[in-house]
């Protein structure tokens, strides 16, 4: 099966991405099994469908795969795309935030580095929620799933 669905639902590991904050999978349904995105609608948790992305040169967005979130509880539902192992790949050591979680109005649909902006880390957890805390970082899109450098620039949606 080349389409390659990770569910972590609501567990208390931290992850990373890149994104652009939809209201539907519509614009990413490719990274999903038969073009659909699963159905998932818990009580009291605040979900936002994110179709992860990078701007190319002219500032077209690539979508790379996608991202149910909770911004009440910081952390990704499930994450999806499509498996292209590679060998040759090494990681990137690159951290982002999605600026749309937190300030919805914001014109940038991928990424902002850490810094760019106010108001980041309602809905989501920047560096300083990991300073002198035993969570680290991990990945919604791991390296040995690509064959490309593009996934790692990532956006960091974490628990904090």
């Amino acid at each position: 099966m080349r389409h390659f669905i990770l569910l972590l639902l609501l567990s208390s590991v931290c992850f990373f991405t890149m994104s652009e904050v939809v209201d539907k999978f519509d614009k990413c349904k490719q990274f999903f099994l038969d073009n659909t995105a699963p159905v998932f609608t818990p009580e009291d948790v605040s979900l936002k469908p994110i179709c992860q992305c990078l701007l190319d040169d002219k500032s077209q967005p690539i979508y790379l795969y996608a991202t149910l979130y909770s911004t009440s509880l910081k952390i990704p539902v499930f994450s999806a795309n499509v498996y292209n192992r590679s060998r040759t790949i090494g990681r990137c050591d690159a951290w982002y935030i999605e600026p749309q979680l937190d300030v919805p109005s914001i014109n940038d649909k991928c990424m902002l580095s850490q810094g760019n902006g106010n108001n980041i880390g309602t809905n989501q957890a920047p560096n300083s929620d990991y300073h002198k805390s035993k969570y680290d970082r991990g990945h919604l899109y791991p390296v040995l799933h690509t064959n490309n450098h593009l996934p790692h620039r990532p956006t960091q949606l974490h628990r904090s």
